[in-house]
């Protein structure tokens, strides 16, 4: 079977998925990772439709201010990781994200193409991107399952978020609790499933654990 049409199969299946559990209520097939699904029940018992609008909101001045205070020595020890991922993800429609163990941004790395609004929306410091904001993410994902992931498209919870393309991975702080999240994402069709699975991007975040000192 030619790609082309193995990835209409793929996403035929996974909005047969979307129907089935999002609107109906019922079962996911076979080939939807369950962590997905638990996610977008999540997302449901929350309140959440996936055919909301999503607005992409930064906490408060005061709350970003004070968790950057905290989060100082952190940011800074984690720059050689997020340059590692930058040079990785090169060329590429990808751009990294630090954020904290809830999910908002702390700091934007790569090549941001501030034209964009899909990319405007999100990479920027104080964006509240948790599960409970904006639906399943590969951050709110990764922080949950405490390992790599990878989401494309329309695996995540709205379909405002299917633009995005993401890969994330928890970031260890020194009690064995992941006390972060390093994450590329894309915005653009670019992104097939093999960049993050079989290429430096995933590659590199399955490396990307650094220490966090408490706060």
């Amino acid at each position: 079977m030619n790609t082309a049409v193995s990835s209409l199969d793929r996403l035929a299946l996974l909005e047969q998925d979307r129907l089935a559990v999002l609107f109906d209520g019922g079962p996911a097939s076979s080939t939807l990772p369950e962590w997905i699904s638990h996610s977008w029940r999540r997302c449901l018992s929350n309140g959440l439709h996936p055919d909301y609008n999503v607005a992409f909101e930064s906490v408060s001045a005061a709350h970003i201010a004070r968790t950057l205070d905290l989060q100082r020595d952190f940011v800074q020890a984690a720059q050689p990781e997020i340059e590692r991922l930058c040079r990785a993800i090169a060329g590429t429609s990808f751009f990294a994200l630090l954020t904290d163990a809830k999910g908002v941004v702390l700091d934007v790395g790569g090549s941001i193409n501030r034209h964009d609004k899909r990319v405007e929306a999100i990479a920027r410091v104080g964006v509240d991107l948790s599960e409970e904001s904006v639906g399943t993410t590969a951050i709110s994902a990764a922080l949950t399952e405490l390992r790599p992931v990878w989401l494309h498209r329309g695996e995540h919870f709205f379909r405002d978020t299917s633009v995005y393309s993401c890969a994330g991975a928890p970031i260890w702080g020194p009690k064995a609790t992941a006390s972060a999240c390093l994450t590329s994402r894309a915005s653009t069709a670019q992104s097939a499933r093999t960049d993050a699975l079989g290429s430096p991007v995933g590659s590199h975040h399955r490396q990307c654990f650094v220490a966090s000192p408490s706060t």
